[in-house]
């Protein structure tokens, strides 16, 4: 009975070695996951910045509409009918292709927003925009070119604040 009970505690002495062994490798591949999950997470921050749709070139202009639709640029407030702003949308690989939507605001110098003046709520924070501009993009470069409809009162002299939103703020 003696050696029998040796036995058993050589073997349950074998037994607490391997069941550490064991919980000290499970440790291991728990931190080697925890690791890779953060890694991934990056990775995946870092594709969703690079697909993010960046314009360029961005040109506001005052324009003079006549009555056979031509626009004619104009820098001088009183003659102004309308602001057409203009921006390029670069070559993104990594962007979704298709219809996308992004929100033009133009404010005058007295902050009022001109156009529609509609306002987006977003996750509880409220964007006052002057148009919704909508555009097919595939991945390749594109210029786009808006007429914000604005109230011819509302233009005035001054300094214009021109942004554009593709969702939240």
């Amino acid at each position: 009975l003696q050696d029998r009970i040796n036995t058993l505690e050589v073997v349950n002495e074998n037994l607490s070695i391997e069941n550490e062994n064991t919980l000290a490798a499970l440790n291991n591949e728990i931190l080697k996951s925890q690791d890779q999950n953060s890694t991934i997470d990056n990775l995946n921050s870092n594709m969703a910045r690079a697909a993010t749709l960046i314009p360029t070139n961005f040109i506001p202009v005052g324009v003079i509409i006549r009555n056979s639709g031509k626009q004619i640029e104009n820098d001088r407030a009183s003659r102004v009918d309308d602001i057409k702003v203009c921006f390029t949308l670069p070559e993104n690989s990594l962007a979704t292709a298709g219809v996308t939507m992004f929100y033009l605001q133009v404010v005058n110098p007295e902050n009022n927003v001109l156009g529609e003046n509609k306002t987006e709520d977003f996750d509880g924070q409220k964007l006052t925009y002057s148009k919704v501009v909508k555009f097919n993009y595939q991945g390749k470069e594109l210029d786009v070119c808006e007429l914000v409809n604005a109230n011819e009162d509302l233009i005035i002299k001054g300094r214009y604040r021109i942004n554009l939103f593709n969702g939240p703020i």
